[in-house]
Order: structure tokens, then sequence, then C-alpha cells
């Protein structure tokens, strides 16, 4: 039996991809290699459950292949799946290539006012704005100039205009969920769109599939087959997992309240027999004292959930790899052990990441971001440095290794940030001053901010003063980053080479030639003629600094 589209139920929003890969290959790297292959991009799906077409253009180009017209769609009428306005104000369009059933159907709604199913597909331009080639590896939520996780901010209209197009490829009548017209301008497979309707950050990878690597060694928004990249491999990390285990437990156990007790939880309500309306999200529990079950605890779950399901893919391909080397049958799972497996190791990543949280900011709490951050922390360890593997599931020695490396390296990862920010925040604003020093505060952001306006004002270096007959040296040295037109100089090198915003890949170089990464500490002079080398020749200034960079990673197998 063909497979049949489903609608969602609500209005939402997600990712998903192309179904066919690029036609032009992308520079990705394979392994330690760059290799040029075909890549799936992004592509932003939003569906809406029931709106009005206010207005329908004329052909606006004859340039394509087929003329396309503008559909514009009445914001006020949107309405959710109760039949409630959603409260667009904008309204907004999309185009359909001219003539066909499409077309058709969209004018018979208009001239009769019915309510339509809506899905459009927001892909990227060939061009842009300026005429410049859209890339098929940036994430679609970039590209719309949206935050990470797809909500739109003050210059994500100007952006979409900029850099992509917006294209109706389902509509229905919005009372008849079994009657749907699937444009042929789709670019995703709204057939497969079910399991991508929770990927709102663009994280999820379907089977089958890896997340493409630039040529620098920066994850993409793309993906490319797993066929084309080799199996990853288990890593050999250079760690004490024991000691690292053990001191991870005691920042735990040492956690607790400003008081010195642990902090506890806000009390359940009495359970009671009469449902109550569902809490909002950040609340745990209903009034009627039942678990919530859209809190962000559940979203969570569903979350890491999905993560344990790549980390058993990844198992999955490894062993049957590993069975064909050894000319065997590979041992696999079945539907409901594969369910089961991903089910138990969603509570223990979830242990993992209250391990990492409380060992980074002092305590385990799931209703806070950090958590989320110590479980995307151990996700990028299990799923690049150390891989699960399918004999886990039944070996608990290997089973509690593999937590204690991930749990570790997780912790050191996530701690390294953190103080990396922290650092860079004292640089920004001051030392933090206890709470009851506010006049220490006060004389410390004094101090640094003379420093700053102290440094900003300094003159150029000169190599000698003339003070009455004599010559003495000069005092005052300007730092590079209080020097504007070279830090302008340093920010047009980074573009150049495709570093802009990857400040942290470049800074062991920096380290390694000028002894800090801190630029507020290295000499105008000094960095101008290093800048001057650099800009002669980007490419060497790459190579450097990706062999720096590499040389401060965990050594693999």
């Amino acid at each position: 039996m063909p497979e049949q589209f489903t609608r969602q139920a609500h209005n939402t929003s997600y990712v998903a991809y192309t179904k066919d890969p690029s036609k032009k290959p992308v520079a990705v790297q394979v392994g330690t290699e760059v290799e040029n292959l075909p890549v799936y991009s992004q592509v932003y799906i939003r569906e809406f459950v029931s709106i009005e077409v206010d207005s329908i253009d004329a052909a606006r180009s004859q340039e394509q292949r087929s003329p396309s017209l503008y559909v514009k769609f009445n914001a006020a009428s949107a309405k959710n799946e109760n039949g409630e306005p959603i409260g667009l104000r904008e309204n907004f369009g999309a185009s359909i290539q001219a003539g066909g059933e499409l077309e058709r159907a969209i004018r018979h709604a208009l001239s009769n006012r019915i309510p339509l199913y809506v899905a459009i597909e927001t892909k990227r331009k060939y061009r842009n704005a300026d005429k410049e080639i859209v890339s098929y590896l940036t994430p679609i939520n970039d590209l719309r100039g949206a935050q990470k996780d797809g909500k739109g901010t003050e210059r994500s209209a100007s952006m979409t205009r900029s850099n992509c197009s917006n294209v109706v490829v389902v509509v229905g009548p919005a009372d008849n969920p079994n009657s749907n017209l699937i444009s042929s301008e789709a670019v995703t497979n709204p057939l497969q769109w079910n399991m991508f309707r929770s990927n709102h950050e663009g994280d999820l990878i379907p089977a089958g599939f890896i997340r493409a690597i630039d040529a620098e060694g920066n994850p993409t928004g793309a993906i490319i087959e797993r066929a084309s990249a080799p199996a990853p491999s288990a890593a050999t990390v250079d760690v004490d997992v024991d000691a690292l285990a053990e001191a991870v437990a005691a920042r735990i156990l040492a956690s607790s309240g400003p008081n010195g007790a642990p902090q506890a939880p806000g009390a359940r309500p009495p359970l009671r027999n009469a449902h109550a309306m569902e809490a909002k999200p950040w609340d745990p529990f209903n009034s009627d004292g039942r678990v919530n079950a859209g809190s962000y605890l559940i979203s969570g779950w569903r979350n890491t959930w999905a993560g344990a399901m790549i980390l058993l893919e990844n198992a999955i391909y490894n062993e049957q790899m590993l069975a064909e080397q050894e000319q065997r049958q590979p041992h696999l799972l079945d539907m409901s052990a594969l369910t089961m497996a991903a089910t138990n190791l969603t509570t223990l990543l979830l242990v993992m990441a209250d391990q990492v949280q409380a060992a980074v900011v002092g305590q385990a709490k799931r209703m806070d971001r950090s958590h989320g951050e110590a479980g995307k922390w151990i996700h990028q360890i299990a799923s690049r440095l150390v891989p699960f593997e399918l004999t886990m599931l039944s070996d608990d020695t290997a089973r509690a290794t593999w937590r204690k490396t991930v749990v570790a390296q997780a912790t050191a990862a996530f701690g390294g940030a953190l103080q990396s920010v922290g650092a860079y925040l004292d640089e920004q604003y001051g030392t933090a001053a206890p709470v009851n020093d506010a006049s220490r505060s006060a004389s410390r952001q004094a101090e640094h901010q003379a420093r700053r306006d102290e440094s900003a004002a300094a003159p150029e270096p000169t190599r000698g003063a003339t003070q009455g007959s004599e010559t003495v040296a000069a005092t005052t040295v300007t730092s590079a980053a209080a020097d504007a037109e070279l830090m302008q100089r340093w920010r047009n090198l980074l573009t150049r080479c495709k570093l802009a915003g990857h400040e942290h890949l470049v800074a062991p170089f920096l380290v390694k030639v000028c002894h800090t990464a801190d630029l507020t500490q290295v000499a105008a002079e000094n960095f101008a003629e290093r800048i001057a080398i650099w800009e002669d020749q980007p490419q060497r200034f790459i190579d450097a600094a990706r062999t720096a960079y590499e040389a401060t990673q965990p050594k693999t197998a």
C-alpha cells in the first residue's frame, strides 16, 4: 500500500532535508581527507492547519521553466486546531507554479473563502540579494536570520528575502485532512516529514546519514550519506577514567545550596481525582498533582531519547561493518529490543547529564537550561570520541567504563567552555566582587573601565621621545586589541579564511606564536608584523592554525 501524506494536527515549523543531493559536489571532510561530495541541505518547513488566501499576484517571472505566481495568505485568518485565531498580524506569501491543480485549488479557495491547510518550504536560493552564492552547508536557520531553535528575530524577514525562497508545496481543505495536493516543486519529501517534526534546531540526522563537516573541520547544516564516510571508530582517550569519575562524584556529593544544605524542590500539589488544565511547561506538575505531560522535563526526555537512538544507530552500523569484516552474521536488535534499549539508554544519559551538570555548575536540576547543555556535551563526546557499542547493553563493566569516560570528558569540555566564557566576561566587565562588598565592586569596575579607556586613548608607540637634548625610550605600548585598524585587518583575515565566528579554532595557534590568545596582552607592533605575513599567505595561516588546534584534541586510535 503506498505511503500516505499525514498532516501535522497543529501549526508547527521545523527543519527537514532535501530529498535529492546537490547536483554540484561540495568540499567536505571525510576522515582525515577533504573530498568533493554531493550533500543534502536543510529546508525550513511551516505547516498551517487553517488559513485563508488573501490574494494571488500575476506571474512575476518568465525566466523560469514555467511562470510563477505569488500567493499571499491572510494572517488574521490563521487558526489553531481548535478553531481559535493564533494572532498572526502580518500577511505573508509564497510562490507556486502557474497552471496545474495547485493553482486551481488555491483560486477556488480564494473565490469561495475556503480555509486551507498549507505547507510552505523555505529553501536556499542559488544566489542571495548581493549576488553571492549561498552555500549548501549553511544551516537554514542561519540563512533565515533566526535563533537556533527556529524562532524569528528582527532581521529574519530581510535575511530570508535575501537568502531564501518560499514555495507552497502542500495544500488541502482545512476540514478534510485526507485531501491533499503535493506540489512537484517540493524539494523535500512531504511523506517523510513526520520524522522531522520535532527537529526545530536542525540537529536531527536521519538513519543512514551523518553530519557533513566542512573542509576546515567544522560541522555544518548539511548531511551526507553514511556510505560516503568511513565507519566511526572507537576512540582511545588518554584519560585516567577512575580518577576523573571520582572527582566528578566528589563534586556531586559536595553540591549544595547557599547555606550548605542540598536545595529542595518545591512541594508537589496534592493528588486530586478531578483532572486540571495542563500547567505551563516550566511547571513539573499540574495543579491536580499529576505529572505535567507538556513540561520541559518531558521534552528533555524526548530529546535525550532521540539522542539515544542516534547512538544506537551508530552502534548498529559499527556492528554491521565489524560482522562484514569478520565474515559473520551481525548481532542486531529487533524493533521492540531497540525501543527498550533506547529507553534504558535515555535513563542512563539523563543520569550522566545530572553528573556533568552537578560537577560544572554545582547542582543537578533538570529544569535548568544548563542540564540541556550538559546533555549536549555528553552527546558530542559519545557520538564523536567514545562511541556506544551494542555489547555494552549486556556488559555491565564495559557500560560503566563508557559512562565514566564520557562523563569525565564531557565535564572537562563543558567546564572548559564555562571557564573560557568567564575569562572573557572578566576582561569585558571586570572581576566579580563578593555580594556584600559594594565598594570593592565599584572600585574594580572603575579601575577596569579606566584601564580600557586609557588603552583605547593610548598613542601609537614611538621608537623614542625627545626630552630637552636627550632621547629617552618610550614606555607606552599599545595592545593589538586597542588598535582598531589592526583589529579590522584581523577580522578581515578571519573572514577571508572562513574562520569568522570560529575564533576558538585559532586560539591554540595564537597561544603558540604569541604566547596568549588574549589580544589585549599582545603588542600591536608585533601582531601587525604577523598579520602582514598571514595576509600574504592565508593558506599557510589556515594550515598552521589547523595543526595547532588538532594538537590540542584527544588522540584517536
